[in-house]
């Protein structure tokens, strides 16, 4: 590293030591639960946990939807002409 690096990294440090007041956590982290930087944090956490919860109830949605419609169509027959062209794909 420079020197010029190393003294103004040193600085930094020596200036955050003599200001403590700067290093203090805000309200939220300090555990001040009426402040309103702790309200905001809770509702955009709630916010989130609400649209993962969305999503995931959407995946499940369309899983049900495609078990549904997989269990309503009929069954291929052994003898039908589709049975042997998706016989012929695979193999």
């Amino acid at each position: 590293m420079s020197a010029w690096k190393k003294t103004t990294g040193w600085m930094a440090a020596m200036a955050l030591m003599l200001a403590p007041d700067a290093a203090r956590a805000c309200a939220t982290c300090f555990g001040a639960p009426d402040a309103a930087m702790t309200k905001g944090l809770n509702m955009g956490i709630l916010s989130l946990l609400l649209v993962v919860m969305f999503v995931l109830g959407m995946m499940a949605a369309f899983a049900i939807y495609l078990m549904r419609k997989a269990a309503s169509m009929p069954p291929v027959e052994e003898d039908s002409p589709v049975s042997a062209e998706a016989a012929e794909k695979v193999h």
